[in-house]
């Protein structure tokens, strides 16, 4: 008309079915359950690229160690915040943790232990090994767990979040590891 408006007319036969409908809303749903890793994981990326624009070059090298510094010391934070519930989540899925409640009690002293020794650049071949192995391990219950299609918390940020375990559990492990076996290797 005048004023710019037209009118159109809703074919209800292009509408979703109710249980077209449900699975989009479950689907939105289960990607909000990990927002607080996307933000999370999404600071660590800033800080490392802050980090690194502030240099006379960028390293990708660099870039990788304050990277794998921060998601330790972030993550580490999470878990810190309630241990004794962390390593009972952890237990569930971790092969180490399982059999070992020291182990699962000291992770995340181990992680904020990494943080620092990849932001300070101390032990460079140490940290590397270190966390190769480690997500080499924790690699092996992730993946054993999402294969059984175990309905688990993921304590990558401790407690504090409920995320599911899953793929995207499994690609934040290999993401580390990848990185740690790049710089062991470079």
């Amino acid at each position: 008309g005048q004023a710019g408006f037209t009118a159109t007319q809703i074919d209800e036969t292009q509408k979703p079915s109710p249980a077209q409908e449900e699975a989009d809303t479950k689907a939105r749903f289960e990607i909000s359950r990990y927002k607080p890793l996307f933000l999370v994981v999404s600071y660590v990326i800033g800080a490392a690229a802050l980090f690194e624009l502030s240099q006379p070059s960028w390293e990708l090298a660099r870039f990788m160690n304050n990277f794998m510094g921060f998601f330790f010391l972030g993550f580490a934070f999470f878990k810190l915040l309630n241990i004794s519930k962390f390593a009972d989540a952890f237990a569930t899925y971790d092969i180490v943790a399982g059999r070992s409640r020291a182990y699962a009690l000291a992770y995340p002293w181990i992680e904020l232990s990494l943080g620092l020794l990849f932001v300070t650049r101390t032990l460079p071949m140490l940290a590397n090994i270190l966390t190769a192995v480690i997500m080499s391990v924790g690699l092996i219950g992730v993946i054993a767990a999402v294969r059984k299609k175990q309905t688990i918390q993921c304590a990558c940020l401790g407690t504090a979040f409920n995320l599911p375990m899953s793929v995207v559990t499994i690609i934040e492990n290999s993401m580390m590891l990848v990185m740690a076996l790049a710089m062991l290797l470079a």
